[in-house]
């Protein structure tokens, strides 16, 4: 829900209304719904605010990528993650919303650096350009006023998703627990990766992580990796990682019961 805050600015495309408010502390994105879309702590841009954010990021205790994509910029949460967290990142954002562009610069510090581009267009025809085989770390969190796009879940969409990754290449999904069409990604998205993680969140989101190739299951190993990783971030983070379960039931072989597979 909305965070409490003065409106500081509103805009309007032909998609309709991006509205900004502001208390002492934070900064919010709406699309014109009583629903956040970004939320931005002013002291540190860097810093997630949403518990899915924070568990879209999970990949990151697995690999360790030279670059990433984000579609769907909105007020720039993850980017700004990305950016002052891992400079060792090259950042890529798609937003198909000049608008939203424009307002995530003005007002939620989105760094204008070469390490960082920013393309306005749309996603799915972003997917099919050049950039296929060689992203390490995809993020697909594709929201406007009525609630997540569609298109996020289609089959030639997931597809496409593959095809950019590179070979040791992750992919991170928003969804909304509890719709069968977020099932019917799922299970599309299962018969393309190699693994394919859930993990449910309190606030009805479903996030799911794909891997392109099955990664390491050194429990103890992860569990410190994921660690360290809280540590640098600055924000919970290994709860989210030991909630993660396994789609597949071949996946979870390894242990001697089904549950959480970290």
């Amino acid at each position: 829900m909305l965070g409490v805050g003065n409106k500081i600015f509103e805009a309007r495309d032909s998609l309709g209304p991006v509205k900004v408010f502001d208390n002492d502390y934070e900064r919010y994105l709406t699309f014109g719904s009583i629903y956040e879309l970004s939320c931005q702590k002013k002291s540190d841009p860097g810093f997630l605010m949403h518990e899915h954010t924070r568990a879209m990021i999970l990949p990151l205790v697995f690999q360790e990528p030279g670059n990433a994509v984000v579609l769907g910029l909105g007020g720039g949460s993850l980017v700004n993650c990305l950016y002052h967290r891992f400079p060792e990142i090259t950042l890529e954002a798609v937003e198909r919303r000049q608008i939203v562009i424009d307002i995530a610069q003005h007002y939620f510090a989105i760094p204008n650096d070469p390490r960082l581009t920013i393309r306005c267009q749309d996603a799915e025809d972003f997917m099919t350009g050049p950039t296929r085989g060689t992203v390490d770390l995809l993020f697909c969190d594709l929201f406007n006023a009525n609630g997540m796009d569609e298109v996020q879940r289609h089959p030639a969409f997931l597809s496409n998703c593959h095809a950019m990754l590179s070979e040791k290449g992750w992919a991170a999904f928003n969804y909304f627990n509890g719709h069968a069409e977020t099932a019917e990604a799922i299970q599309s998205l299962e018969e393309q990766f190699d693994a394919v993680y859930t993990c449910y969140l309190f606030t009805g989101n479903l996030i799911v992580l794909a891997a392109k190739q099955s990664p390491d299951k050194d429990h103890a190993g992860l569990v410190e990796r994921a660690k360290r990783l809280e540590r640098h971030l600055g924000f919970p983070l290994v709860n989210h990682f030991l909630r993660l379960n396994s789609v597949a039931q071949e996946n979870r072989a390894w242990l001697n019961s089904p549950g959480p597979v970290f």
